[in-house]
């Protein structure tokens, strides 16, 4: 989810160039049950909004969409750009909304890598939204933790990481750079799900530091990518 969360961010600050302020609204939510300082999204929403804070041309709304969440749709209304810190569901929606653009572009099942990119990209969000289900669900033994979360969010990682080679044979001129950015991204994802592993003989997560530095890392690659699609200010200022 983070790593969707860092591409919205990075495609919201597209126009911070412009006179009038935008408003950007940063969602969270209250931990999903995974293991303790790995899927924590207010503090990751915190964490935005202080790196995005000195920029003048952002006005930073932060709220806890927890249920029920009344003011939601008001909010979103008001909002130039919207990051979500919250659960799967919206990584789902976003890899469905590119595959839909994929196809109406390229037809269904295309010969073309980037259709193929994109389907198992989709493939790997509905993975995700297991894992994360599961991983809501209490008092669950090690092997239940290693076959109903580590393994979803290990083959949704190798989902993600073969959509990535995919996009990187496929992208050409100025693309390929970005697309090998978004690659070493996903081999860090990967690398972070293996991590994940519970030991059974201690119950523990296998390497919880190689988790979190590989997430952080790999989520950077992913936001270094995201900003390689924004249009260069010169170029910009030309089409105006």
């Amino acid at each position: 989810m983070f790593r969707l969360s860092l591409v919205l961010l990075a495609l919201s600050t597209t126009q911070l160039f412009a006179d009038a302020p935008k408003k950007l609204l940063l969602v969270g939510q209250s931990p999903d049950g995974h293991p303790v300082r790995t899927h924590e999204y207010m503090p990751g929403v915190n964490i935005v909004e202080k790196l995005l804070k000195p920029n003048k041309g952002i006005e930073i709304t932060i709220v806890k969409a927890d249920d029920p969440w009344k003011e939601g749709p008001e909010l979103l209304e008001r909002a130039d750009g919207v990051v979500f810190f919250v659960g799967s569901v919206f990584f789902t929606f976003a890899a469905a909304l590119e595959l839909r653009e994929a196809t109406l572009r390229l037809g269904r099942w295309s010969a073309n890598p980037s259709w193929w990119s994109a389907a198992v990209q989709f493939a790997g969000t509905l993975l995700f939204n297991l894992n994360t289900f599961d991983a809501m669900q209490d008092s669950l033994s090690a092997e239940q933790e290693n076959r109903l979360v580590f393994a979803p969010d290990l083959i949704g990682s190798a989902c993600f990481l073969a959509s990535g080679v995919l996009a990187y044979r496929a992208a050409t001129g100025p693309e390929h750079r970005m697309a090998a950015v978004n690659l070493a991204g996903c081999v860090l994802f990967g690398i972070s799900a293996l991590a994940s592993y519970v030991v059974p003989s201690t119950g523990s997560v296998l390497d919880l530091a190689a988790v979190n530095w590989c997430t952080a890392l790999g989520a950077l690659c992913f936001f270094a990518g995201s900003l390689m699609l924004l249009p260069r200010k010169s170029t910009v200022l030309k089409e105006a």
